[in-house]
């Protein structure tokens, strides 16, 4: 099948320099349930790109569902902010995230604007949950204390008891049935710790990276399957997006393509492209952005270069 190649520049407001002759045309996605969109982590001017898109999609095309890069029990702390506009929530989540690229007033924000301006909007986390011992534990005892008192729970902050905790669940679900129409969030909930605990100790990080691509699509397809078919759109760093990519180490696929093998033609990916873009320092509490920078902690001062000299465009792959 021969592979399409279009360059898309963005709405002016976005403010990025673009070549002459590109054009914008989101009606183009219309046909599509499924778009994904890739960025490079911790540059500022994704959340505008990304917000604008998604803005538009969800005013004009009716889209509500946004995929996102981050585990189970993050995405519903941030839906409940969403949901109800208790920056708590936010707060929650953020203050778990530093030394991460996530951890940055930009993204902050965008989670702030993206209420304002798609207050419907409902927010998938299909990623392993990184934060596991922080946010996969504390979204779980929010759940908790929301019903009766369950009796015998061990305490998982008691150095070895984490497992026990688990355990207890799996061999006591009857016990849970207190929880209602939260029994299925509970347990989707500890799938999600799970997972995280998988991943991080992993001690081989090829195996720990084709889990995590392996586990990103699961939830994906499990998240999507419960949605009737419905138009969905979706943020993801770059090497998740490609439809015809490999993983880390070039031998399964990454998320999209094993998307693209079960869905076809019902799913678009577009790679964001940066020219002269703030890059973040992840050593600085809520990211300080340092502009125009070749360098970046763990990243190659090619990466970036490559980056800067990059034509302002998104590339479309169907």
């Amino acid at each position: 099948m021969k592979k399409t190649v279009l360059y898309i520049i963005f709405l002016f407001s976005v403010n990025i320099n673009c070549r002459a002759g590109e054009i914008i045309n989101y009606a183009d996605l219309a046909r599509y349930y499924i778009v994904l969109v890739g960025e490079n982590h911790g540059i500022a001017k994704s959340y505008d790109v990304e917000l604008e898109m998604f803005e538009y999609v969800y005013k004009n095309q009716a889209i509500k569902h946004l995929f996102i890069e981050v585990g189970y029990c993050s995405s519903q702390l941030l839906n409940r902010y969403i949901q109800t506009g208790n920056s708590m929530y936010l707060n929650t989540v953020f203050s778990n995230l530093q030394g991460t690229s996530g951890c940055s007033i930009e993204y902050y924000n965008f989670f702030i604007k993206l209420r304002e301006k798609c207050p419907e909007v409902i927010l998938h986390g299909v990623d392993v949950e990184h934060q596991w011992q922080s946010l996969g534990i504390s979204y779980l005892f929010l759940l908790l204390s929301e019903h009766e008192k369950i009796e015998h729970i061990p305490l998982w902050s008691v150095p070895g008891n984490l497992d026990g905790f688990l355990r207890y669940y799996e061999n006591n679900k009857d016990n849970y049935t207190v929880l209602g129409d939260d029994l299925e969030e509970f347990d989707r909930g500890i799938v999600a710790v799970r997972q995280g605990i998988a991943y991080t100790t992993n001690g081989d990080q090829h195996a720990a990276a084709k889990y995590r691509e392996e586990t990103m699509t699961f939830n994906f397809e499990n998240e999507y399957s419960k949605l009737s078919h419905k138009k969905v759109f979706g943020i993801f760093g770059v090497a998740h997006t490609g439809l015809d990519d490999n993983g880390f180490s070039g031998n399964y696929s990454c998320m999209a393509k094993s998307l693209k093998e079960k869905y076809g033609d019902i799913i678009a990916s577009i790679d964001l492209v940066y020219n002269n873009c703030r890059i973040m320092n992840t050593n600085f509490w809520f990211g300080e952005l340092i502009r125009n920078t070749n360098t970046r902690p763990n990243q190659s001062a090619q990466y970036y270069r490559t980056i800067q000299d990059s034509p302002a465009a998104v590339h479309w792959r169907f």
